[in-house]
């Protein structure tokens, strides 16, 4: 009965893949944390089902009738096979997880007061402006290394008529970048980016500097509008 669920359901995930790979809005429930919690239970449910199916298998073939070398390396097998059989579900419910922990912090249940408003008007969410931009930012941390360099900088600017795009790249070695005086960086910096003097003061030092910062920036974790 176990091996003939077991075929049905793989038979299932074969068909739902197939149909997945027609068309990505039908994997779209599986971002729900309902639906993730219940694949994690079920992939559970299906690995100790398998771990009893083969020790009460082998407890009923009577392995005490074996000499004891025999006993010894008949358990081992199933010991390898016991890790075999669950280490796929295992798996799934390990990939599952981080995927529910990563769209839980991307998408927190309680909104951040900072974060602007969603668009009143859902069709002209942009209002009357012509153009959009968006930083797209890249981090570089490890951890043997104090910090985070955002070696990586992108501006997006779209237009919003035509959906024509120009990217920016914003060179990580720029020195001494000057603040716009609506930065909160701007007093403490009025002639540009210096906090390593005299050859410091990259681009991608501002991000770390002002995450060091926070009585100057306001807050914790400020970097992404220090600039």
């Amino acid at each position: 009965m176990l091996i003939s669920v077991y075929a049905v359901l793989l038979l299932a995930l074969l068909a739902y893949g197939l149909s997945v790979a027609g068309d990505l809005s039908n994997a779209t429930f599986l971002a729900d944390d309902a639906a993730m919690g219940t694949v994690i239970v079920l992939a559970a449910v299906f690995a100790l089902a398998w771990f009893a199916l083969l020790v009460t298998s082998y407890i009923a073939l009577g392995p005490s009738r074996l000499p004891q070398q025999g006993q010894v390396l008949t358990g081992i097998v199933v010991g390898v096979l016991c890790v075999a059989v669950m280490s796929p579900f295992a798996l799934t419910a390990n990939y599952v997880v981080a995927a529910r922990d990563s769209i839980g912090a991307i998408f927190p249940s309680h909104p951040d007061a900072e974060v602007p408003a969603a668009a009143k008007d859902p069709e002209n969410p942009w209002g009357d402006k012509e153009r959009v931009n968006f930083l797209l930012i890249g981090g570089d941390a490890a951890g043997n290394r104090t910090g985070v360099r955002t070696d990586s900088m992108n501006v997006a600017s779209v237009d919003l008529k035509t959906g024509a795009t120009v990217l920016f790249s914003l060179p990580r070695n720029l020195q001494h970048v000057r603040f716009p005086a609506g930065s909160p960086l701007h007093k403490q910096f009025p002639n540009g980016f210096m906090a390593e003097l005299p050859n410091g003061g990259l681009l991608n030092e501002v991000w770390q500097y002002a995450n060091d910062n926070p009585q100057l920036m306001g807050g914790r974790n400020k970097g992404p509008p220090a600039p």
